[in-house]
């Protein structure tokens, strides 16, 4: 198995940041039209051409278009010099944030980076690549987001575009604990429009393709969900109500702002010059408003315990029992190893899988992912155990719903 597929096992939601550059791309951002000989497209849609018929690829790059320039009007005016980008799936966002003299931090899982920092470095002028700056993190791991910051001086702007709803509600306190801390060491804002995603979706669908719009959402949802290899409506910011996001976002000690530059919109390439629909948009837009977050530095919060040991993973068989002990954090960025360790074993024999958690400080849904995948290999997938977990693990694995997957002890 090569690495690219390995990472794909692990985190398939990575294929949404290459399918985001080929719909903006699409539209006519010329940016996003560099970069497109550089990434390799083969794994979307199995490597075949896509049948979707024209109109509706055209809503799907509207609405890739709009989040891009909505979210750019409030980063570049946020007065923050230094912009976060969590993940980094609009890439092109570096090359206008280095035109704009900020400076740009993509973050995102190492498959994302791996081919998106190469593509930019083939497009990008050495003056702008003075501005612009990749890295591998896991968002759950503070003191991975704050390493990647090492050097970083003034407020800094989280941009975070359709990563929210993918994260499970135990990683969500986590993110939020980890970004409350970054913003009350920095300062400035952390920005997303997740919250109002189907909101988003049905105007811009609408606009395109009239009432009929509407129909086809939850056909997109679908892709999209199947593409990413999870859903992402199973947390507090995706409920579909904004407002629940927001009292959750508050319970988390931020303040939070309702933003909206609706009427300061660009004509959108997508829409070839129609005024009319981008009239349509604008009005439409006016009913909805971009989170925006600082964080109240009064308010306690109290750092999630997710660990900072060095991953390790013990493998053995033992007759017909492949046996697994795990210690330090199973999470985005060490899930790969675990599972290149369970493909490189010798399983022809195993019937059953016990693994150990006496020492794992966290685990992440991409570690549960790995998990998954080795209760699949059994015929008798009731012969996967899980032992000694501390009541950090235990709580995931029951708010997940992996608790009733695995056989807990």
């Amino acid at each position: 198995m090569t690495n690219e597929e390995l990472l794909l096992q692990v985190n398939p939601v990575f294929l949404t940041a290459k399918g985001c550059i080929g719909l903006m791309a699409g539209s006519g951002i010329e940016d996003a039209q560099r970069l497109m000989p550089y990434i390799d497209m083969s794994a979307l849609n199995g490597g075949k051409k896509s049948d979707t018929p024209p109109e509706i690829i055209k809503a799907y790059s509207l609405n890739v278009e709009v989040r891009f320039n909505y979210t750019n009007l409030i980063a570049f005016n946020s007065g923050c010099d230094v912009i976060v980008d969590l993940p980094c799936g609009y890439a092109p966002r570096a090359l206008a944030a280095a035109r704009a003299g900020k400076q740009y931090y993509g973050f995102d899982l190492p498959a994302v980076i791996n081919e998106m920092a190469p593509a930019i470095e083939k497009v990008a002028t050495e003056e702008e690549k003075k501005f612009i700056h990749f890295e591998a993190v896991d968002a759950t791991n503070y003191n991975s987001l704050r390493k990647a910051l090492d050097g970083v001086t003034g407020k800094i702007c989280i941009v975070m575009d359709g990563l929210v709803g993918f994260f499970t509600d135990p990683e969500l306190d986590t993110l939020t604990a980890n970004i409350h801390r970054l913003l009350s060491e920095f300062g400035g804002i952390w920005t997303t429009p997740d919250p109002y995603i189907n909101k988003i979706i049905t105007t811009v669908f609408t606009t395109i393709l009239g009432s009929g719009g509407a129909d086809i959402i939850k056909t997109m949802n679908e892709g999209s969900a199947k593409t990413a290899g999870t859903s992402s409506d199973k947390n507090a910011m995706s409920t579909g109500n904004p407002d629940d996001a927001v009292k959750y976002l508050k319970q988390r000690g931020f303040d939070v702002d309702r933003v909206n530059y609706a009427d300061k919109l660009p004509m959108m390439l997508s829409l070839g010059g129609n005024t009319e629909a981008m009239n349509r948009l604008r009005t439409a837009y006016r009913d909805i408003p971009q989170l925006v977050m600082t964080a109240n530095r009064s308010a306690a919060v109290k750092p999630e315990k997710t660990g900072s040991g060095k991953f390790a993973v013990d493998m053995s068989v033992t007759g017909n029992e492949l046996k697994c002990a795990l210690s330090g954090r199973l999470d985005t960025m060490t899930a790969p190893e675990l599972l290149q360790k369970f493909n490189d074993t010798d399983k022809d024999s195993v019937s059953a899988i016990t693994v150990d958690l006496a020492n794992t400080e966290y685990i992440s849904s991409a570690g549960l992912r790995v998990m998954l995948i080795m209760c699949k290999s059994l015929k008798d997938q009731s012969a996967f155990r899980v032992i000694n977990y501390n009541d950090e693990v235990k709580e995931i694995l029951n708010v997940t719903g992996f608790s009733d997957i695995f056989g807990i002890e």
